[in-house]
């Protein structure tokens, strides 16, 4: 019977009443338990803080998911909040430390987690010169921004088509 009362819960007699048989008994308190609270970030965010107001559609803007900051483009523009299309990189810095600046690098599905974001906690513009998506230019983000050289005529004339291949 010892071990039934090394596993029996500890009780608190009440104080109120005379110790004895008949006095009521009332489990130990626990402690509470506490929520994990998120990790407090020990580094500034990239990129640079969004004027109120400032904000436009095409916008190269930095957007933040699970911790990180990834490229992408305004689509929709709210009072507090937008939504983004993250960008993906040219076929070029597949597999190259580049691809660190797109979402695509997680694994996380780039259809999603673009909708509603808060502009001040999770939408931030790159560091550099104002760009806004273009044709023709992977939302704006400029070869020497991508880290690759832009593609040169193979010619003299400016008109002459452009030789990616090599």
């Amino acid at each position: 019977t010892a071990a039934a009362t090394a596993a029996a819960p500890t009780v608190v007699r009440n104080a109120a009443t005379a110790p004895g048989p008949s006095a009521p008994t009332v489990p130990a308190a626990r402690p509470p338990v506490l929520a994990a609270s998120p990790p407090v970030p020990t580094t500034p965010p990239p990129g640079q803080a969004i004027e109120p107001g400032t904000l436009t559609v095409g916008r190269l803007v930095l957007a933040e998911y699970k911790g990180g900051w990834y490229l992408a483009h305004v689509t929709s523009v709210k009072p507090h909040t937008c939504d983004i299309a993250w960008l993906r990189p040219q076929g070029n810095l597949w597999g190259t430390d580049a691809m660190s600046r797109y979402l695509c690098s997680t694994g996380a599905d780039e259809t999603l987690h673009g909708d509603n974001l808060p502009v001040p906690e999770r939408v931030r513009l790159p560091d550099g010169p104002q760009k806004t998506a273009q044709a023709g230019n992977a939302g704006g983000v400029t070869a020497a921004a991508a880290g690759t050289p832009a593609p040169m005529a193979s010619g003299h004339g400016a008109n002459e088509p452009l030789d990616l291949l090599s």
